[in-house]
């Protein structure tokens, strides 16, 4: 009888032992399962967290590509066209809105005359041809002067990237860097490029702030003309006059074949 007792109450040691095992058993699962459910949860945020981050950037990039898109050019907004006129023939000129200094000052000076009646004072062939100076319309004035004379201002640089010295190029002369450090133009002298392959070493060191549209041979039989020595000065007097016309873009395109766009 007590052997059996005995043994009964092993059996009931025994059961109560694996009740507790499958009791930290059972809760050892739950803890297993949900550790799973966050890792999966976490996953799937962070993979909806990366394409979040895809579709951001992609509007970035697309929106940076717009911005750097060219902007158009309204063809049928007015424009200028500066004629100057020689005895060797015309050549016409178009200003880049991208010098406003140096074009609203050119503009100003043309439509109030005051390059009428003054020189190409120095024109050196495969080189260029420089006017603009009052002294070579003023008889109190020695050749000596000229080159030395303009309007008691000067206008500040606008040295563009992309407006180089290609061949019909307009830019402004300058005194240098020696005397004139922030390379400030004239406030009336220019010149413009005859050399059919440009000038490029003058890139980055004067303002170019107009081209030629029409008169590349009128140019280059300027700087043909015999010269004196040794400031390049031609041995006949070529004068030049200057008008303003005002007209659509599209007009200016379509009579001289210039491309705004450049």
């Amino acid at each position: 009888m007590r052997i059996l007792q005995a043994q009964i109450l092993f059996i009931n040691s025994c059961l109560g032992i694996m009740s507790k095992f499958s009791q930290i058993g059972f809760y050892m699962l739950l803890f297993m399962l949900f550790m799973a459910c966050g890792s999966d949860n976490k996953a799937q945020q962070s993979e909806s967290n990366t394409q979040d981050s895809d579709i951001q950037n992609t509007e970035n990039v697309g929106t940076q590509s717009n911005k750097n898109q060219t902007q158009s050019i309204d063809m049928d907004a007015n424009d200028y066209v500066v004629t100057i006129s020689t005895d060797f023939g015309e050549i016409a000129i178009v200003l880049f809105e991208e010098t406003p200094k140096h074009r609203e000052n050119f503009l100003k000076l043309a439509k109030e005359g005051f390059y009428d009646n003054t020189m190409f004072h120095r024109v050196i062939r495969n080189f260029m041809i420089q006017g603009g100076d009052p002294n070579t319309k003023d008889p109190s004035k020695s050749p000596r002067e000229y080159g030395t004379g303009g309007p008691d201002y000067k206008v500040p640089a606008e040295i563009i990237p992309g407006l180089t010295h290609k061949k019909g190029a307009v830019a402004a002369a300058r005194q240098g860097d020696a005397v004139n450090p922030k390379k400030e133009s004239s406030g009336s002298q220019f010149y413009i490029v005859q050399n059919a392959n440009g000038t490029p070493h003058l890139d980055g060191e004067y303002s170019v702030f107009g081209q030629a549209i029409k008169g590349l041979d009128v140019i280059d039989t300027i700087a043909a003309q015999p010269v004196l020595q040794p400031q390049s000065l031609p041995q006949s007097e070529i004068r030049m006059n200057m008008r303003v016309e005002e007209m659509k873009r599209s007009e200016i395109s379509e009579k001289y074949g210039y491309d705004f766009k450049r």
